[in-house]
This record gives structure tokens, C-alpha cells and sequence, in this order.
């Protein structure tokens, strides 16, 4: 059910068309007396929007450009959401994060914006799925300007939990591009590894 409720959320599934669609697939769960019909969900997918059946690695890669303070990035918010409550993930001071409603969490940029006040190639990922991890609003504001270099050192084993590159060499500034898309890579494989269903 959670793969099911990731998937149709990441691709909007019920933003178009949601009376048809949800109609059926109340439907198709009202007719299984066994286990939830996640194969069957997926047929009914198939049937209408063949793309929409899973999640891949060029997926992830979309979201580095996206900008998960928006609206737009949502979808990309909640996946990331998802893989920190899955990789047991806390707020950077204690409380795990599945224990914590998404809205309860700050939006942290492990490279802070104001590293990227001019116009350049990079700040089209400032926002992006490769720069964003959630933790605790307070923990948050007291990080704010500093560059990722000055801190991430501090927090150890979450980095690992945050899918935070642990090559020190990354956390400059002039590898910053390379460390948002490895931070996607390290996503995309954990989320493949534990939704194999979902993602491939």
C-alpha cells in the first residue's frame, strides 16, 4: 500500500481524471479478498497511463532542477520524505522522522542560498532534491548560512540516513553540482533496494 500511495502520488495519477480513475480502483480493491491488489492496481495504470508505472533513476535526476519549496516539487518532497522515514532518518537532534509530520520539519539546504547569490549554472539546484534534506526548524536556523563544509562533519551516521555523500571533497562549493547528483544517486538506489515494485 505504501509503494502504491508513493507511486501515484509522484506521477499525479488522480490529478487528471481522479472520479474515473479512483472509482476504479476502489473498485478493484473491493474485489480482492486476499492481500492488497497491487498488480492489478498497476494493470489499471497500464491501461490508461503506461508511463506512470514506475518511478526510475532519470525520475530522481528530474528532481535536481525541481524546486521542492514549491508546489511543483511536491511530488519530489514527498519521495524524499518517504526515503528519510524509511532509512530511519531523525531531525538531526533525536526525533526520527517518520515519528514527524512533513510540515513539522524545515526544508534545510545543505548548501545555503546565499552561496549562490549570483547568476550562475549551478542555481538551478539550489532547490532541488540533490541540496534539500528535512530537519528540525530550530537546527535549521541556527545552521543557516553556513556552508556544508563548516558542519556536516557533526552529524556522522546521519549523513549516511540522509543520503548525504560522506566524500569529504564534495562539500566545497566548486563540487556542488557533483554532490547534488550523487545525493540523487544515493536515493534512487536506496529507494530501488527497498521498492523494487516502484523503483527501478
Amino acid at each position: 500500500m505504501r509503494d502504491w500511495l508513493v507511486l501515484v502520488n509522484f506521477h499525479g495519477y488522480y490529478s487528471a481524471n481522479p472520479s474515473g480513475r479512483l472509482q476504479k480502483d476502489i473498485e478493484t480493491v473491493k474485489d480482492t479478498s486476499g492481500p492488497f491488489p497491487f498488480d492489478d492496481l498497476l494493470s489499471n495504470i497500464k491501461e490508461t497511463r503506461g508511463g506512470a508505472t514506475s518511478i526510475t533513476s532519470s525520475h530522481i535526476l528530474r528532481g535536481l532542477d525541481a524546486d521542492l519549496l514549491r508546489r511543483s516539487g511536491q511530488p519530489y518532497l514527498f519521495v524524499l520524505y518517504t526515503a528519510l522515514c524509511m532509512s530511519g532518518a531523525s531531525d538531526w537532534e533525536g526525533t526520527l522522522i517518520r515519528e514527524l509530520a512533513l510540515e513539522s520539519l524545515a526544508r534545510h539546504h545543505l548548501f545555503p542560498k546565499s552561496l549562490f547569490r549570483t547568476v550562475g549554472e549551478e542555481e538551478g539546484y539550489v532547490f532541488g532534491i540533490g541540496n534539500i534534506t528535512l530537519i528540525s526548524p530550530s537546527l535549521n536556523s541556527e545552521l543557516s548560512d553556513k556552508p556544508p563544509v563548516e558542519y556536516l562533519h557533526q552529524y556522522g551516521d546521519e549523513l549516511r540516513k540522509h543520503f548525504i555523500p560522506e566524500e569529504r571533497e564534495l562539500w566545497g562549493k566548486d563540487r556542488f553540482e557533483e554532490f547534488c547528483e550523487r545525493r540523487a544517486e544515493l536515493i534512487h538506489s536506496f529507494l530501488k533496494e527497498r521498492m523494487p515494485k516502484v523503483v527501478r
